[in-house]
């Protein structure tokens, strides 16, 4: 007995992983489809969601995702890599400050007096000024 192909594996889509079933901008010609798509993308919660004129599309960690137009599989892939991106940056460890690059505050040198813009004519705390030329000497 010999197997007859479904309208899914016939036609222009076939080999696409493209649904037939799909309307003109690719996606879903369900309406509850369409609508579980977009809460789904909402749920995953990524910043900058674009949900404009019913698309649903995001990318968070280089990762880019299409929910409205890719295949379920592959969103379901998608959101389980940016779930462990998510977990890998969450559980980091901070990044350490190489020696020498911590800032440390310190009383003001004459050299660095010198070479600040200071007008010590101005109030006693002193005034440092972005102007150029108001160090009096």
């Amino acid at each position: 007995m010999t197997e007859e192909a479904t309208p899914r594996e016939v036609g222009s889509h076939a080999g696409l992983g493209l649904d037939p079933e799909r309307r003109a901008d690719g996606m879903p010609s369900s309406a509850d489809e369409r609508k579980l798509r977009r809460m789904y993308a909402v749920r995953v919660g990524m910043p900058g969601l674009y949900t404009d004129d019913g698309e649903a599309s995001g990318s968070q960690h280089g990762i880019s995702i299409d929910f409205m137009r890719e295949p379920v599989a592959d969103v379901v892939a998608k959101v389980l890599a940016l779930e462990v991106a998510r977990y890998e940056c969450a559980t980091a460890q901070p990044v350490q400050a190489p020696a020498g690059w911590v800032l440390v505050p310190v009383e003001p040198t004459e050299a660095m007096l010198r070479a600040a813009v200071f007008n010590p004519d101005k109030d006693t705390e002193g005034d440092w000024s972005a102007t150029k030329g108001n160090w009096q000497e």
